[in-house]
């Protein structure tokens, strides 16, 4: 399970960790995952009206899901077959979905930002959703990552006298595509 909170555009808040409940089903995993991400909502709003932000400002937080049973699940907690064994205290998301301390709302899963904290994605959706948690700008700039202490080429082992040397090979070899 995992979450991501941004606040004014920076990412303030991250999760990733496996759940301590076993879910029975993906829609009742994402429904406990959100309720843990609301947990850390509540935080985030008490903490930002202790800094003086207004209340219009910090409520409702906005969570998104990528899974539309979940959502629906918090937004109306009806009996289901397939819900009835999750717990009260595991619905604490649907009390502040009903309060209007927090909204759920369905984005798809290629948009799900938070997936890159848990699953192996796509290079191209990846560096997207890096940029996107402002953990990084572009490609170029992870090459550094690619680097050894000694200026060498983690791809092919060719060694360079400067960094600069090691960018322009990379460059020319096209490494950063790999």
């Amino acid at each position: 399970m995992e979450y991501a909170f941004f606040c004014a555009g920076s990412l303030v808040s991250w999760s990733s960790k496996k759940q301590q409940t076993i879910a029975l089903s993906t829609t009742e995993a994402k429904y406990l995952a959100g309720t843990e991400a609301s947990k850390e909502a509540i935080w985030i709003q008490q903490f930002l009206q202790a800094i003086g932000i207004q209340s219009a400002n910090v409520y409702p937080a906005k969570l998104y899901g990528d899974n539309q049973g979940a959502n629906a699940l918090a937004r109306n907690p009806e009996y289901h077959n397939k819900t009835k064994h999750i717990h009260g205290r595991q619905r604490f998301i649907t009390e502040l979905v009903e309060q209007e301390t927090i909204t759920v709302s369905y984005i798809p899963t290629r948009n799900m930002v938070a997936d890159t904290l848990t699953k192996a994605l796509p290079k191209d959706q990846y560096w997207r959703f890096m940029r996107m948690l402002g953990l990084q700008t572009s490609k170029s700039e992870m090459i550094g990552v690619m680097v050894q202490s000694g200026h060498t080429c983690r791809q092919c082992g060719q060694e360079y006298k400067s960094r600069n040397k090691l960018y322009t090979h990379l460059r020319e070899m096209k490494h950063e595509k790999d």
